[in-house]
């Protein structure tokens, strides 16, 4: 079980234990900031995602927390997106199929780095220095990277 669904458990737990039929947005909002799961969220409240939706529709306040609760969902992963792109994930060097073993026995295990998300991150930050743009050259469309201050004849 993936630990959103764990929380999810906790907090449907808890919110059959206290009984309350208003504690049902508390625990969809709450899940829903963690998650970005209607449909995790939903479960944890114990509510189907029609009732949610109407609510939401009616109850500007509601909404309100409602997409508070998507933004920081957004966050996390952004955090998340920032760690990888520049702390890393440590991984086992895989060789053949095969887990590499160290001199002592132990797996080896290495830093990957996400380019791909660093290239995302800086569009996103910096979209006037790190953009696309896109041209017709010859009846195909090209696209062509711009990277202000870099010097191909530096490299």
């Amino acid at each position: 079980m993936s630990e959103l669904r764990q929380y999810a458990e906790a907090i449907r737990t808890q919110l059959t234990s206290k009984g309350s039929k208003r504690l049902w947005q508390w625990a969809f909002l709450e899940v829903l900031a963690r998650s970005g799961n209607v449909t995790l969220a939903c479960y944890a409240a114990e509510t189907d995602r029609q009732n949610a939706y109407q609510l939401r529709n009616r109850d500007a306040d509601f909404r309100e927390l409602w997409d508070a609760a998507l933004e920081m969902a957004a966050d996390r992963l952004e955090e998340e997106a920032w760690r990888r792109a520049l702390e890393g994930v440590e991984r086992y060097v895989v060789s053949q199929g095969k887990i590499v073993m160290g001199p002592d026995g132990k797996p080896l295990i290495e830093e990957q780095y996400s380019d791909m998300l660093l290239d995302r991150l800086l569009r996103a930050h910096r979209p006037e220095k790190f953009r696309d743009s896109y041209g017709v050259v010859g009846g195909s469309v090209t696209i062509v990277k711009v990277y202000d201050g870099f010097n191909p004849d530096e490299v």
